[in-house]
């Protein structure tokens, strides 16, 4: 949604783009947060948690963007 606002997109496709994809990005962040913090504190080391966090984060952020540009003719 920021990133729709920041592309200056019509309030009406934006509140489009939220109905459409919201619910399946709640769905997956519980499918993705959820069992890493159980992974990152019950076998994690101490010392290398935040490191463990910050890769689960950089695959959370490479899906976002993909779902963010899926169908968008956007091709680098």
């Amino acid at each position: 949604a920021v990133l729709a606002v920041i592309e200056h997109k019509p309030p009406a496709e934006l509140a489009a783009q939220l109905k459409r994809e919201w619910a399946g990005a709640v769905v997956n962040i519980w499918k993705l947060w959820g069992p890493a913090q159980v992974i990152n504190f019950c076998f994690v080391p101490t010392h290398l948690q935040v490191l463990f966090d910050n890769m689960v984060g950089l695959i959370w952020n490479c899906y976002l963007s993909g779902v963010a540009h899926n169908g968008t003719g956007d091709h680098a």
